[in-house]
């Protein structure tokens, strides 16, 4: 089994490969990623690595045109920044 610290490098890594693929207007495969890497935060309580990949999230759905479900995620992501702290 992975250690809390071992699954939040893969979530990085997943984070890191989904920036580069939107990058690159690989748009389904930065999702495939950021779905990935916010399910690893989600389980370690990572609330800050949500956060980001909420709004990675969001920014890929307002670049496939789904701006409805762009806003879902910028809305989730806005949340955790205020309970968090994160301004």
């Amino acid at each position: 089994a992975q250690t809390v610290e071992e699954r939040q490098q893969e979530a990085e890594r997943l984070l890191e490969l989904g920036i580069e693929q939107y990058g690159q207007s690989q748009f389904r495969e930065a999702l495939q990623s950021w779905e990935r890497a916010l399910e690893i935060y989600r389980a370690i309580g990572d609330k800050a690595g949500e956060g980001r990949t909420l709004n990675n999230l969001g920014n890929v759905y307002r670049n496939l045109g789904e701006y409805a479900e762009a806003e879902q995620y910028f809305l989730q992501s806005l949340e955790i920044a205020r309970e968090i702290g994160d301004k």
